[in-house]
């Protein structure tokens, strides 16, 4: 008998999550860019650039009824506080998805009030709330790569807010980018601890820039070195130590196949469940397999869910072009977790 959605969120989150993902051909991860709207000019992202309407709140809650294995949903932007029924949008996706129990979102940190307030209400909802809050060097650094004076400040006094909240798990992350590949992880915690003295290795998130034409609009975009990349990512496995719970053991094992693939250029990256395990669904409603590869699946609005879209014909194609490796074959972390998630379930999954 499968709990209901009071006592499923009542239950321990990994085995929420392994709950759901054991359900076989429905994704249990959404990635939902709900803004392309940000007061950052970051140097690696484009994503201000874009004008892009977005769906209103109840449409895109509404497309995502009858996914009854939704467990985590990742709410992106641009910069999600930027869209101003935000809260609004969490209480219709808490309402409206019965097994939802992890809610993260990224944040740059301009706003420490509305991200306070958005973790308060999305605990009071009853969820897992996991925010990461961008730190791309030490001060001066960090404040040129987002384009903004003061954006140090806003990120450090956002990450502080958060990490005083109960059962709210706040983290800084960092994108390796060309400008600052090099920069020492002890530098950034050293910049870091002067705000949140209690901030250790192990809640560092990091991750590799990426190129995405339909979401990023960053193809221009210089990528730092293989080799540096490289580098730097031994690095930061090295600083943040052996992980002690889930999710840090799900990011070593993304950073182990990722330095292994910036090791030997030939190998390939796994094959992705993209379209099985997770989706991505821009805020004008577009739905893609993930963040990086731009064919859609179709728009979701009144009339058309994301459920019909996965069942569609063009759906299941898509699906199988994901699972037969025939896709940009990117290895990021959105995609990643789920991905390693999604094998390990299933021994036979290992063989692609």
């Amino acid at each position: 008998m499968i709990p209901g959605p009071a006592l499923s969120r009542a239950l321990p989150l990994p085995w929420r999550v392994l709950r759901s993902a054991l359900r076989a051909g429905t994704p249990f991860k959404a990635t939902l860019a709900v803004t392309a709207r940000c007061p950052l000019r970051c140097a690696h992202c484009g994503i201000w650039q874009r004008s892009e309407p977005e769906l209103p709140a109840a449409d895109l809650a509404d497309s995502l009824a009858g996914l009854d294995s939704l467990v985590w949903v990742d709410m992106t932007g641009g910069e999600v506080l930027e869209r101003e029924d935000h809260l609004e949008l969490v209480s219709l996706l808490a309402d409206r998805l019965p097994s939802l129990a992890l809610f993260h979102f990224p944040t740059s940190g301009h706003q420490p009030e509305a991200a306070e307030k958005l973790a308060h209400h999305a605990r009071r909802l009853g969820l897992s709330v996991v925010v990461s809050v961008s730190i791309d060097g030490p001060e001066a650094l960090h404040d040129r790569l987002r384009g903004k004076p003061g954006s140090f400040r806003g990120a450090v006094e956002t990450l502080r807010r958060l990490r005083g909240i109960a059962g709210v798990h706040a983290y800084a992350g960092t994108t390796l980018v060309e400008q600052n590949v090099d920069v020492a992880p002890s530098d950034m915690l050293d910049a870091v601890r002067r705000f949140c003295p209690d901030l250790r290795p192990g809640e560092w998130h990091v991750n590799l820039m990426q190129r995405s034409d339909h979401y990023f609009q960053n193809e221009r975009v210089p990528l730092p070195s293989r080799e540096a990349s490289r580098r730097a990512l031994l690095r930061w496995i090295r600083f943040r130590g052996v992980p002690a719970a889930p999710f840090g053991i799900l990011e070593l094992a993304w950073q182990g196949i990722a330095l292994a693939l910036l090791s030997r250029p030939a190998l390939a990256p796994p094959i992705c469940s993209a379209l099985r395990s997770s989706f991505f669904v821009s805020p004008s409603g577009k739905v893609h397999p993930c963040h990086i590869w731009g064919e859609p699946l179709g728009q979701v609005g009144p009339g058309q869910s994301v459920r019909d879209l996965l069942r569609s014909g063009r759906g299941r194609w898509l699906a199988s072009l994901v699972a037969n490796g025939l896709c940009p074959r990117c290895w990021t972390p959105c995609e990643a977790y789920p991905t390693l998630i999604h094998r390990a379930l299933d021994p036979a999954r290992l063989a692609g």
